[in-house]
């Protein structure tokens, strides 16, 4: 008889009392089954069932206008339990909760699946589990996997809860790499020498202080209007009026490195991927649309990256199943921002008719996804010129032309 000590006693208190008692009768059926007291003499029924709803709902049992013949019968003593828990019910408001519930924050997907299809029960739905999926797909907290869902081919009722319950399981599986990841104890320079990296340096070229007088531009004595730099252009700060060599102004430096790194402060043991920006007048990255999977995703092409990220956002939107390891890389932004990895993916990359197993950062965050210098190289994206040829001059020309960059051309001569 331990089995009646298992069945939770009915709260009569309950904010949602008729489901509080399908929960009770469903433990109570359980155990009257698993002891056969079916077969026991109806007053020995009766004493189980007392003993297992418990004292508070004990005391309710002469307010439920039972005749003395009746609290002998165990059926008529449950009727009356169900007829005071379960009055009739309002089904419109039933409804109108239920297409309000959409996912709490901090809720997980398992939890939020439960409380939709505990809320249906109520509803009276004649098509019961098509009603349940719209409101799992329209009531997700995540627009992303929201958008995913909704436009699958895969669209039953059962398929769609599979799905969600998969998401849930890639998300656990991420916060326990995370928390797997996280240090115990401070990184020291032996232990990240195997780690790539890209530093955010600290230090900023000083703006030259010229201690002569005269001209601001080329430090001569003239007249403001006659100096001979008026017509020249600064190749560093892209201004007209002065050259490179006198430029004063504050030139940002990026600092990449790898592999074994100098003795570092506690500041410089997070490393960016981030941290080299190209600028080719208002076009500030380079870009490539890469087949991934079942979907395209637009790279940035940096080649002063020496590892290759993905947002976690756009990892989510490519089929299939993605085995996620644990990483030491850790990451700084360009800005100085610390990054945490979730982890990284192999992935596999499609371009030119041919596919290439190339490794990637996940990261949490809304960036672009970004291909390094190796993966440009390998994939074909970019090639070094190690001669010029006529033909070479002649694109060199007609780039200039199109002042898209300034190549400066010269002979032997």
């Amino acid at each position: 008889m331990d089995y009646l000590n298992k069945i939770t006693k009915l709260n009569i208190t309950s904010t949602n009392l008729h489901q509080e008692w399908n929960r009770f009768k469903r433990d109570f059926n359980y155990f009257a089954t698993a002891a056969e007291i079916s077969k026991k003499p109806t007053e020995v029924q009766v004493s189980f069932f007392h003993l297992a709803i418990g004292s508070e709902a004990n005391d309710l049992l002469p307010s439920l206008g039972l005749s003395d013949e009746d609290t002998k019968s165990l059926k008529k003593i449950q009727e009356a339990y169900e007829k005071y828990c379960s009055p009739k019910r309002n089904v419109i408001f039933q409804r109108f909760i239920f297409e309000k519930r959409n996912q709490k924050e901090h809720e997980t997907l398992e939890e939020f699946i439960n409380e939709v299809r505990t809320l249906a029960t109520t509803c009276e739905f004649d098509n019961h589990e098509e009603r349940i999926r719209d409101r799992l797909i329209f009531g997700l907290i995540d627009s992303n996997l929201r958008d995913k869902i909704m436009f699958s081919k895969e669209n039953s009722p059962g398929e769609i809860i599979n799905k969600l319950r998969a998401h849930q399981l890639q998300i656990d599986q991420i916060k326990e790499v995370n928390h797997e990841n996280s240090p115990s104890k401070p990184f020291t320079s032996e232990e990240t020498t195997s780690v790539d990296y890209i530093k955010k340096s600290n230090t900023q070229k000083k703006p030259y202080k010229s201690k002569l007088p005269g001209c601001k531009d080329c430090f001569k004595r003239h007249d403001p209007e006659d100096c001979w730099m008026r017509d020249k252009f600064c190749n560093k700060c892209k201004r007209k009026g002065h050259e490179a060599s006198v430029c004063q102004r504050n030139v940002l430096i990026n600092e990449v490195s790898k592999n074994s790194p100098p003795k570092l402060s506690d500041d410089d043991l997070v490393y960016s991927c981030d941290a080299v920006k190209r600028c080719v007048n208002n076009q500030s990255v380079w870009c490539q649309n890469l087949k991934t999977g079942n979907v395209f995703i637009n790279f940035k092409l940096d080649t002063g990256a020496e590892i290759n990220t993905i947002p976690l956002s756009t990892l989510n939107s490519i089929e299939g199943d993605k085995k996620i390891r644990k990483t030491k890389i850790k990451l700084k932004g360009y800005f100085g921002d610390v990054v945490q990895p979730v982890g990284e993916v192999e992935l596999s990359i499609q371009y030119k008719d041919k596919s290439y197993k190339e490794n990637f950062i996940i990261v949490n965050q809304n960036i672009k996804p970004l291909l390094g210098l190796e993966s440009c190289f390998k994939l074909g994206l970019m090639k070094r010129i190690y001669s010029i040829t006529k033909k070479t001059l002649k694109f060199m020309n007609v780039i200039n032309k199109l002042s898209l960059i300034k190549i400066k051309i010269y002979s032997k001569d």
